[in-house]
C-alpha cells in the first residue's frame, strides 16, 4: 500500500475531474459543489484516484448508457457535524436496481445486463474503510438517481 498522506480534498479533485473526461467515450458534464473549502484527508493519492476511477467508472458503463447528451456528474465536497470530510458523487444516468443498491459494496456482485466484474464497489469499501473512513449504501436524490457518498476524517 503506498504511503497514505494528507491530501488536499478540492485540489485533488479538481485535477482528477479535469483529466478525466476524455477517459471515457460517453460525454458528460461535471459539476463541482463546495470546492472553495480547503479539507484535508489522510489517504494516498493513488488509493483516492482508484477510489473516484471506481465511482466515475461505474456511473459511466451502468448510468449513462442510453442514447442521451446530457449526463452529468455532480460531484460535491462538504464537511459533517462529525467533523468528517463527504464526498459525495451524482449522477444522472440510469438508476440502480434495489438489489445493485444493497450489494453494492460485496465482492463479486454484479447486478443487471451492463455487470462487469463486481469488484469496484467493493473496492471503494475497502480504500475507504483501510483509510479509517467509511462509504454509505448507493442512494439517490432528487434529479440524480444514483449517488456514491464516502466519508473520510478530517486531518
Amino acid at each position: 500500500m503506498s504511503q497514505s498522506k494528507s491530501l488536499d480534498v478540492a485540489h485533488s479533485l479538481d485535477a482528477y475531474l479535469d483529466k478525466i473526461a476524455s477517459k471515457y467515450s460517453v460525454p458528460f458534464n461535471i459539476e463541482k459543489v463546495g470546492f472553495e473549502k480547503e479539507l484535508n484527508i489522510k489517504i494516498s493519492l493513488k488509493a483516492f484516484i482508484e477510489l473516484l476511477d471506481n465511482i466515475v467508472g461505474n456511473a459511466v458503463r451502468h448510468g449513462f448508457i442510453g442514447n442521451r447528451n446530457d449526463y452529468l456528474l455532480q460531484v460535491s465536497i462538504e464537511v459533517t457535524d462529525d467533523r468528517m470530510c463527504e464526498i459525495a458523487i451524482a449522477n444522472n444516468g440510469e438508476p440502480m436496481s434495489e438489489r445493485a443498491r444493497t450489494t453494492f459494496f460485496e465482492q463479486g456482485s454484479i447486478a443487471g445486463p451492463t455487470g462487469n466484474t463486481g469488484y469496484g464497489g467493493f473496492r471503494i469499501y475497502d480504500i475507504c474503510d483501510k483509510a479509517g473512513g467509511e462509504a454509505i449504501l448507493p442512494y439517490s436524490k432528487e434529479g440524480f438517481p444514483v449517488v456514491i457518498c464516502v466519508k473520510f476524517p478530517l486531518v
